[in-house]
């Protein structure tokens, strides 16, 4: 095929990756946005529990204890974030990743329920008191919630890539990074009391309004059927698998067609040396095959951390200051055309980020990830030298700066960052490599948000160069120099590429061997309509891998 093909999915398969992809990210992108539009919602509920408990109806809270307590709840929701991603290798090897998805999202009920009961008990605490809250039911609520947020995060590939052929999973899998730029997009929506305009109960809509899409997913994963790779592989049930392939991808399918793609995967898992990677085996590998799979895993922590470095979280609260001088100089209409601007931006991620889910399947991963970065180091250095400019011309050269930074990530920086991992490691390492580079990426994220504004204080401007276009550009030169390209290439060719060319001839004579052994396989028992069986056997004495032992019975 060539390189500019693209080929469609299936429209029963493309809807259900669309709406699993748009609920399981939608706590991440709806919890760490809502709360910065909301902002003038928290500090009045905050004030008034600050009158409430010092006695005084005049009082006002001291601007040092609001930062504190503010910067605690928003930050709240990382730390059960980094829960959740670390809990992923477990369940998924423990229920399968459906189940496990599924389970995640009991976390985030609770969270939302805590985060209502907040006010509630709040108000029967102090009888005709309307806007108090408890903070500590809130910041426990952001911590349940971050667990989901996390484990979505993570599983949300490795369902995309059990359900989904070789052929599509580039561009289905490229949905995460649109479903969360259109997540985020509603969470400053939402939040924003320009465009949500209801003030009775407001707080308890915003938490009506964030438990509904994950109730949508408990109840959907609950009804479709299991994944086709758990009934074929793990399962070894080939009349629930070919069910499961129709449901998935339509009544009118080529069910060998459908299968052998993912037939052949298992056949490539069982023919890895370990059935179940561990993270010894990821970091200290003992083989050389295993150290392939540590290069493959490695690059792609590199590619999921640098999206960190494109600066998205830091533009979402970076920005807003900046926003707050564009207009009039009252509040009321500055903090307006701040959220304007705000959801105009987003607006902008949402698009791209939808031409990125082809563009990542036509052009390929690398080169749409490195361009994206440097693409969003130069766009955020641009901002910063745009501040030099004259106030009447600085503020909106920044933000078209900004923009186009975003528009960088949704092309190419954004997508290929969230599910590059589990293309670079054998199937069997998926789960727990997939879990890390996600890990990695939500708590470098999380540390270059707490980091900017204390540094920020020392530097200046100069540290959005320090934290975003610097390390941009340097994760763009690591990748551009080792990533091989994965579009359209089995794991045996992206380990070939892994294993670079003073080592490719110890790899050549054994990944053929087990190709032809794999591919053999497959068509013989799609054609028979058999299960298979998987077992290592022979060694393979050039590379150190186990090669494979199937029968069809």
């Amino acid at each position: 095929m060539s390189r500019s093909s693209f080929r469609v999915p299936p429209l029963r398969l493309t809807l259900i990756c669309c709406l699993v992809s748009f609920c399981a990210n939608w706590q991440f992108g709806y919890q760490i946005t809502y709360v910065n539009t909301a902002v003038k919602t928290f500090y009045r509920l905050f004030n008034s529990t600050y009158r409430a408990d010092h006695n005084c109806s005049q009082c006002f809270m001291p601007y040092s204890d609001w930062s504190l307590i503010w910067s605690l709840t928003v930050a709240s929701f990382y730390p059960g974030a980094i829960i959740g991603f670390l809990l992923v290798p477990y369940c998924t090897n423990r229920f399968g990743v459906r189940l496990a998805l599924m389970g995640s999202t009991l976390p985030a009920i609770i969270g939302c329920l805590l985060e209502m009961f907040a006010r509630v008990a709040a108000r029967s605490s102090q009888p005709g008191s309307e806007d108090l809250v408890l903070v500590n039911f809130l910041i426990a609520g952001r911590v349940f919630t971050g667990i989901h947020g996390g484990a979505a995060l993570a599983l949300l590939p490795l369902f995309v890539s059990e359900v989904t052929p070789p052929a599509h999973r580039g561009v289905l899998s490229s949905l995460q990074q649109a479903a969360q730029a259109l997540t985020t997009l509603l969470g400053f929506v939402f939040g924003s009391e320009t465009f949500f305009t209801v003030e009775k109960n407001r707080f308890e809509w915003l938490q009506i309004i964030g438990m509904t899409p994950t109730l949508i997913l408990i109840v959907f994963l609950a009804i479709i059927r299991e994944t086709p790779y758990e009934y074929f592989i793990r399962r070894n049930d080939w009349i629930k698998g070919e069910k499961s392939i129709a449901y998935y991808y339509g009544g009118n399918v080529d069910m060998e067609i459908a299968s052998i793609g993912i037939v052949q995967e298992g056949a490539r898992s069982a023919a890895q040396p370990h059935n179940v990677y561990t993270l010894s085996d990821l970091l200290c590998p003992a083989s050389a095959s295993d150290q392939i799979v540590r290069k493959g895993f490695l690059l792609g922590v590199v590619a999921a951390a640098s999206y960190a470095f494109t600066a998205d979280d830091l533009i979402d609260s970076f920005s807003s200051q900046i926003f707050q001088n564009v207009g009039r100089k009252d509040e009321r209409s500055s903090q307006h055309v701040a959220d304007l601007v705000t959801v105009a931006i987003g607006v902008v991620l949402v698009i791209t980020s939808m031409i990125g889910c082809i563009l990542v399947e036509k052009l390929g991963r690398k080169w749409m990830l490195i361009g994206g970065l440097l693409g969003t180091a130069l766009s955020n250095t641009a901002a910063v030298l745009f501040r030099f400019l004259p106030d009447t011309i600085g503020p909106l050269a920044t933000m078209v700066a900004f923009a186009v930074s975003k528009a960088f990530i949704g092309l190419g920086a954004g997508a290929p960052a969230w599910f590059l991992t589990s293309e670079l490691v054998p199937p069997a390492a998926r789960s727990l490599a997939q879990s890390i580079s996600t890990g990695v990426l939500l708590t470098v994220s999380g540390l270059v948000t707490v980091v900017y504004l204390p540094l920020d204080e020392h530097i200046g401007i100069y540290s959005l160069l320090v934290l975003a276009s610097l390390p941009a550009t340097i994760c763009a030169a690591i990748l551009m120099t080792y990533l091989p390209e994965t579009k359209e290439r089995t794991y045996e060719d992206i380990q070939r590429a892994l294993a670079g060319r003073s080592a490719k001839c110890r790899f050549d004579t054994c990944l053929d061997e087990n190709e032809r052994l794999i591919r053999t396989l497959s068509k013989s028992s799609l054609s028979q309509n058999s299960r298979i069986h998987y077992g290592s056997a022979n060694s393979c004495d050039s590379c150190d891998r186990s090669t494979l032992l199937a029968a069809s019975i």
